[in-house]
């Protein structure tokens, strides 16, 4: 087998212009067998299929979880962007906060002295009442949107189910198989 790669820096070499026609391809492709650069095809043990097929799927997970934080963010900077000021967004504490309260207008409404304990409980004391009172001060001078309009509630419904679910990493624990099924 003859890597991709070879043959993509075989070719300029061949006569300085990086067009691509069949025939030259085919040349390139023997110049590099000829010089030794190949690999012999080789099957692999069910074992190693396994594990390369195991970390496919964990590289495709960890894409997916990426692509959703980053979704998160948009939505949060959408909706009420000094919430990042006052609290990480890998947290915890953020994705409790999240997944009951969204735009400007919920954090309005926030009961400061039930979710108080709650904060605490998920931030192990990070997070208290003046964070929580920093919200709402921030939550009154917000730039961000208001979520009022059918369009805004799907993002609503959709942030919340992710926040409660899958977000940091919490999809990767239940996808992946355990270790003995591997062997």
């Amino acid at each position: 087998m003859i890597s991709p790669l070879a043959t993509k820096h075989e070719r300029p070499k061949m006569s300085g212009s990086f067009s691509k026609t069949d025939p030259k391809d085919a040349l390139a492709i023997a110049n590099i067998a000829r010089q030794g650069y190949f690999n012999f095809y080789k099957e692999y043990s069910e074992q190693v299929q396994a594990m390369h097929r195991y970390s496919l799927t964990y590289d495709k997970i960890t894409k997916d979880i990426k692509r959703i934080k980053q979704r998160i963010r948009a939505q949060v900077e959408l909706l009420f962007p000094e919430f990042l000021n006052v609290v990480g967004l890998d947290t915890d504490t953020a994705r409790h906060l999240l997944s009951r309260f969204i735009s400007k207008d919920d954090f309005l409404n926030i009961n400061l002295f039930t979710e108080v304990i709650e904060v605490r409980k998920k931030s192990r004391n990070q997070y208290d009442l003046k964070h929580l009172k920093e919200l709402k001060q921030k939550a009154r001078e917000s730039i961000g949107l208001s979520v009022k309009n059918e369009a805004h509630l799907a993002e609503r419904r959709w942030l919340r189910t992710v926040a409660n679910q899958h977000y940091c990493g919490q999809i990767a624990p239940r996808t992946l198989p355990e270790r003995s099924e591997v062997r």
